[in-house]
């Protein structure tokens, strides 16, 4: 699993009028998560979609016995107040889904299984 943060930047402005009275802004760029999960062979038992990282489930975008195909989003992982589409490994069948909406997960919890 490969992580990469963009932390906030701050960039300070002075600008000054003709009368010599000066006005200082702030423009803050927000911080951007980008979570990269490598690929994985279709297991025996199911590929089983864990949590990259801890944090809380907000949307399950799939139910049980619904066909997905590599790169599809089956969750929606909230962490550090950014939402991340967690995205099904490989092509197949849902088996299992282990959470619900509102669930707290830890960092390689099991969230379903595509068989």
């Amino acid at each position: 699993m490969k992580i990469t943060i963009q932390q906030k930047q701050t960039n300070w402005t002075r600008q000054c009028n003709p009368y010599g009275e000066s006005q200082i802004t702030k423009k803050i760029m927000t911080a951007g998560v980008k979570v990269e999960t490598p690929k994985v062979q279709l297991a025996a038992g199911g590929e089983k979609v864990k949590a990259p990282l801890p944090g809380t489930i907000t949307a399950i975008k799939v139910k049980v016995g619904d066909t997905v195909k590599e790169g599809d989003t089956v969750v929606v992982l909230e962490a550090m107040k950014m939402e991340n589409n967690l995205e099904a490994h490989c092509d197949g069948k849902v088996a299992a889904i282990e959470v619900a909406v509102g669930d707290a997960v830890k960092e390689n919890s099991v969230l379903l299984t595509i068989e």
